[in-house]
């Protein structure tokens, strides 16, 4: 999943990334395109 703002930092957007991946697994079951 790489879907994260250009303004977020490495930290920030790996930790952006990994919320958004478990919330997507909540919501979907699977990982999103």
């Amino acid at each position: 999943m790489k879907h994260r703002p250009p303004w977020f930092g490495a930290d920030a957007g790996a930790l952006y990334e990994s919320r958004a991946e478990e919330r997507t697994r909540q919501v979907v079951g699977g990982p999103v395109a």
